[in-house]
């Protein structure tokens, strides 16, 4: 080959280059303007589809729990103001409507709906032929970190596989024990806290964290959780409690981050060592709790006491029996690419045992105690309550429905302080729903109708909703009674939704009210909860100490309570 320099061979290539250049920046932007303009149409969609209810504008999504309150308000860019009140139906009530409806340039192709109507919430909940859960929503895309569970499955086949394997474990055998082990790390939190006499119990929410932390960890895993866990050197495998109670703290983090990133950052390595480890352990429980199981050739008698245990035991039994009847046609869990599935596999039960949700019961506790100091009338009907069922005898778990005024006691701090917040829904077909509006005094009350087309996304607003006033009578006003069974008794007849409602209603509704219930039934009887003020000898109103304690509370992934303290004072 020989070379001419007036015409090296690449000089045509760069030519044609030159002359393709111009069709390729067309080709780029006319894809551009292709999305722009589908975009455009969609959005234009969008608005019709709202039309008539009252509507707010945002280029990206700003509702997330965790986040919102965090996000800076930028109308039409971030307008979290849109999404997030105190109190938390006033963007209902300024709207004059409980159904507003939100479009989002960055979801173009949906509207989305906020909800604040505990009727209409229930209407959604209940009516699974025309909604579903919407799990294919970042937070609970989020929430699958370690495998599909219960909270983030998808409705249908995978749903029921986690509900029936969960539901099977919760017995009466488990609630007892609940109950003996919410008994039992009460007398250590008081002794720890040096308060069995009396005294000042610090950092209220704080200590209720580890009293269901530690309470999770006997009934649900059945280890024994110390009230002071002892931080390792960072040499080695982090010991299992240790692990779990990093796992509790980072939550939001492990939810949020890929574990890559918590490996990289130097102040999250400990988080990440956490994940690695508690995951480690889990399987490791799990797999010596199945070989113990699988060795006993009678697995006919009463299972485990404790959930991981009751849920290998569960999970042996599904697939003895799976296997006595079917061929290769078999999973274990998982998805079954055509294949039935049984029961869950061994990644899918940890991901359960993550989202056990203690957090949640801890933070109510919280505000449990907090009510109990700002209503100390209550304190003696409650008191009386127990007085009369037990006597002079420990409360057990056989009292538990002979206790509704604690339960309802605790009830009533849920509605007002809703920790859960925000529930995802989609419409699965086009379907009509009823909402209210009213006039600006609010008694003009007009029941109407809106089409919500299929593929619409729907958050309930939870506290919104057990604060409606077009529903509850006094909303605003602590009272116990209205969740007692009857009118005569001052019940009232709303849907409750502290635990939502329909096929996806929380899970773990009696484990929870157990643990409230035990707690109130071994304080009650034994102390007296008065308010500490922030600052010794200084003047603080009933009102500036509702604020101190019960307006701090701050959103994170649940409704966090503020830092305050109590005085217990021995009624003997």
């Amino acid at each position: 080959m020989s070379w001419n320099f007036d015409n090296p061979p690449f000089s045509s290539g760069a030519k044609n280059l030159k002359d393709v250049l111009p069709h390729i920046c067309l080709v780029i932007l006319g894809s551009i303007g292709l999305y722009v303009l589908k975009s455009l149409v969609s959005y234009i969609g969008v608005l019709r589809q709202v039309k008539g209810l009252p509507t707010r504008h945002g280029l990206f999504p700003a509702w997330e729990v965790g986040l919102r309150p965090r996000l800076p308000h930028i109308p039409w860019l971030f307008p979290v103001n849109s999404f997030y009140t105190r109190p938390e139906f006033d963007i209902y009530q300024s709207s004059q409507s409980d159904l507003l409806a939100f479009t989002v340039l960055a979801l173009p192709t949906r509207p989305v709906y906020f909800i604040g109507s505990p009727q209409l919430a229930k209407y959604i909940c209940t009516k699974t032929s025309s909604f579903g859960k919407a799990s294919f929503e970042k937070r609970y895309e989020n929430i699958r970190q370690f495998g599909s569970n219960i909270v983030s499955a998808y409705d249908g086949e995978e749903h029921r596989r986690h509900k029936n394997a969960i539901r099977g474990c919760f017995g009466e055998e488990i609630f007892e024990k609940v109950w003996e082990k919410m008994t039992e790390q009460v007398d250590t939190m008081l002794i720890e806290e040096k308060v069995d006499e009396g005294g000042v119990i610090r950092d209220v929410a704080k200590l209720m964290i580890k009293v269901t932390f530690a309470v999770t960890g006997e009934a649900g895993f059945g280890e024994k959780i110390p009230w002071n866990i002892q931080r390792s050197n960072g040499e080695g495998e982090m010991p299992f409690v240790e692990s779990m109670e990093a796992m509790d703290e980072s939550l939001l983090l492990q939810f949020l981050m890929p574990s890559w990133v918590l490996k990289v950052v130097p102040s999250l390595r400990r988080y990440g060592r956490a994940r690695r480890d508690y995951l480690k352990h889990t399987h490791k429980l799990y797999q010596n709790r199945r070989e113990q199981l699988i060795s006993e050739d009678d697995l006919s008698s009463k299972p485990p006491k404790d959930i991981l245990g009751a849920l290998a035991h569960s999970q042996i039994i599904a697939e003895r029996g799976a296997s006595s009847s079917s061929d290769s046609k078999t999973q274990i869990g998982g998805k079954g690419y055509g294949k039935s599935v049984v029961g869950l596999s061994e990644e899918e039960v940890i991901s359960d045992m993550c989202d056990a949700g203690h957090e949640t019961t801890g933070h109510t506790l919280a505000f449990i105690l907090a009510n109990l100091a700002l209503y100390p009338e209550w304190q003696d009907e409650l008191y009386n309550e127990i007085k009369d069922v037990c006597g002079d005898d420990e409360p057990n778990y056989r009292n538990m429905n002979q206790l509704p005024l604690c339960l309802a006691f605790a009830l009533e701090s849920l509605r007002q302080h809703d920790v859960a917040r925000l529930i995802f829904k989609y419409a699965t077909e086009d379907v009509l729903v009823p909402y209210s509006t009213w006039d600006k005094g609010g008694s003009n009350v007009i029941q109407k109708q809106h089409l919500m087309k299929k593929g619409s996304l729907i958050g309930l607003d939870l506290p919104a909703c057990q604060k409606n006033p077009y529903h509850w009578t006094e909303t605003d006003q602590f009272n116990p009674r209205r969740h007692l069974s009857g009118k005569e008794g001052g019940g009232e007849d709303v849907p409750y939704l502290g635990f939502s409602l329909g096929t996806r209603a929380c899970i773990g509704k009696r484990f929870a009210e157990v643990e409230m219930v035990s707690f109130m039934a071994r304080i009650i009887p034994r102390y007296r909860i008065k308010i500490k003020k922030e600052t010794e000898g200084e003047e603080e109103g009933w009102e500036q100490s509702r604020k101190r304690m019960i307006d701090t509370a701050y959103e994170d992934l649940t409704l966090t309570p503020g830092k305050f303290d109590l005085i217990f004072e021995n009624r003997e």
